[in-house]
């Protein structure tokens, strides 16, 4: 009998013993999953290649220059003093801001345009083929000087396209979308497969030093800071200008807001809206209407906006899309233009672009 309690009790002891064990193992095993689990930038940032030059030049605040914001904010357009840089379908050019001497930089697919030091940075698709969207290309990033006598390739990257570029901070940081296959094809003989980011950065000074930069780290770089966000923009909107949606051509001046509009149903058309926040007054400085004629609809949108403490000028790219109502392919007009802040006058520089169908 009292070997049957002793044994019942060392059970008991045992079974005690064995539930604490698994109960620490089981808490040892949720907390180590909830820390492996956490977002934390260090951990996403340890397993990067990154040269210490650039973890440094990454990690410290940018200087949000004139330049910077610009680069930001358009990356088919570039402002000097003296010049204006823009991209088209053709090429990159340099013009003087009254519209004269013309100046070809260089042929093909340019975006990113970025002025550092008194050198331009831009990206280049190398394929002039456009008609396969679901592949990746080979794209150039260059080092110019304004005069085009001084060219470098910096680096090439095989991506769908790079989403965008800024040099800042000794770094040119950018983002390449990628295409991965899945071994599928559509409809239209195309490889299916996803599209995903990736994000790098090379030194300025020595195009040796580069590695993998972390999302969290390029988008504390490429964020701007606008005293007004999209919800509230479109508050105002709704209260004078009814179907109106903010678009993506922004910039801020002080403590002034300048942006696109489009109107969300027929027609559609485009408008330049300014607010500051001393009134948080919506101001419209200009109104681009759809135009119906010969049996098509001439449609607008900007790309942009660039500006220019010298002449206190924002500048942007004005395009323009002739549709047939037959449902042909579209004709396409692309006009640089100058918006003068110190009285709200647009002048149109140069038709940059304009198709034959147009």
């Amino acid at each position: 009998m009292m070997n049957n309690e002793q044994n019942s009790k060392s059970n008991s002891k045992i079974m005690l013993i064995s539930s604490a064990v698994i109960l620490i193992l089981v808490f040892v095993v949720l907390v180590s999953r909830l820390g492996s689990n956490s977002p934390s930038q260090s951990s996403d940032t340890s397993q990067l290649s990154q040269p210490e030059f650039i973890k440094e030049k990454i990690n410290a605040p940018i200087t949000l220059d004139t330049y910077v914001k610009n680069a930001l904010t358009c990356g088919s357009l570039a402002v000097t003093d003296e010049y204006i840089f823009y991209s088209n379908t053709e090429g990159l050019y340099r013009i003087n801001k009254d519209g004269s001497n013309k100046l070809e930089l260089e042929v093909g697919e340019i975006l990113n345009i970025n002025i550092h030091n008194n050198y331009l940075y831009y990206t280049k698709r190398i394929s002039e083929d456009k008609t396969i969207q679901n592949t990746n290309y080979t794209h150039n990033i260059i080092k110019q000087s304004f005069d085009g006598s001084e060219k470098t390739e910096i680096t090439s990257v095989n991506c769908q396209r790079v989403g965008s570029m800024l040099v800042a901070n000794d770094l040119i940081i950018y983002k390449l979308i990628i295409f991965e296959a899945d071994g599928g094809k559509n409809n239209s003989g195309e490889q299916t497969g996803k599209l995903v980011s990736k994000y790098s950065a090379i030194a300025i000074d020595n195009y040796e030093q580069k590695g993998d930069i972390s999302e969290e780290q390029y988008n504390s770089v490429m964020s701007l800071y606008y005293p007004f966000n999209q919800t509230e923009l479109d508050q105002y909107l709704r209260t004078d200008y009814e179907n109106f949606s903010v678009k993506s051509s922004k910039y801020t001046i002080g403590d002034t807001m300048y942006f696109e509009a489009r109107r969300m149903k027929e027609p559609r058309d485009s408008a330049i809206f300014s607010i500051s926040k001393k009134d948080s007054k919506l101001n419209l400085i200009t109104e681009y209407y759809v135009v119906t004629e010969n049996n098509s609809t001439i449609e607008n949108s900007l790309t942009g906006f660039c500006y220019n403490e010298n002449d206190n000028s924002l500048y942007y790219i004005l395009s323009s899309r002739k549709k047939p109502k037959d449902g042909s392919s579209f004709g396409e007009k692309l006009e640089l233009c100058k918006l003068d802040l110190s009285n709200n006058s647009i002048t149109v520089i140069d038709t940059i672009f304009e198709s034959e169908d147009f």
